[in-house]
């Protein structure tokens, strides 16, 4: 990220989940190295992440499907409950 996009890398982390900041390297004079594995592994989170968000994503349309169904209001109370969790976010 260029110095003037913190701000949307800090909202994309919090706010979206979908992303991350990598601290102390603002040009504020907190610069630093940043090293090929520490980038790997903010990588490798990154896809974590998103693996987790489709996990989640397809166990949703799982009990959609089933709830379609069947009628259940036992299905239509899970995603009630999983939407009032904001079930996609994942951090």
């Amino acid at each position: 990220m260029f110095g003037d996009q913190f701000l949307n890398g800090h909202r994309i982390e919090h706010e979206f989940g979908t992303g991350r900041v990598i601290r102390n390297t603002k040009s504020n004079g907190h610069q630093r190295l940043i090293t090929t594995d520490e980038i790997n592994l903010y990588i490798q989170q990154i896809f974590d992440l998103k693996m987790t968000v489709i996990e989640k994503a397809q166990q949703l349309q799982i009990i959609i499907h089933h709830a379609r169904e069947n009628s259940s209001r036992e299905h239509l109370n899970e995603i009630i409950s999983i939407v009032n969790r904001k079930g996609v976010n994942v951090m």
